[in-house]
């Protein structure tokens, strides 16, 4: 199975690392609108022989794309937007 997470903050990341350790997923993919964070994100992700597959995207499009699941784990308030943008993809 395939699973995308759009939000690559405390819980999107804490949902990613859950779901390599658990071997239930072939591809995870994180989804980060902020080069900054996201910079940081891989980095993070590259320590943990667990997460380094972990394939982190700055396009939620591409993350909702190519998954048979999306978690989103972004700010309540950019559920609406972000739900609009993905929802062609889904």
């Amino acid at each position: 199975m395939r699973l995308s997470i759009i939000g690559g903050g405390q819980i999107g990341t804490s949902v990613a690392r859950a779901a390599a350790r658990s071997g239930n997923y072939r591809d995870i993919t994180i989804s980060e609108a902020d080069p900054e964070a996201r910079k940081a994100l891989k980095a993070l992700l590259a320590d943990d022989p667990a997460t380094k597959r972990i394939t982190v995207t700055d396009s939620n499009a591409k993350a909702a794309n190519r998954a048979d699941l999306v978690v989103l784990a972004t700010p309540i308030d950019q559920f609406g937007p972000v739900t609009q943008e993905i929802a062609p993809k889904l």
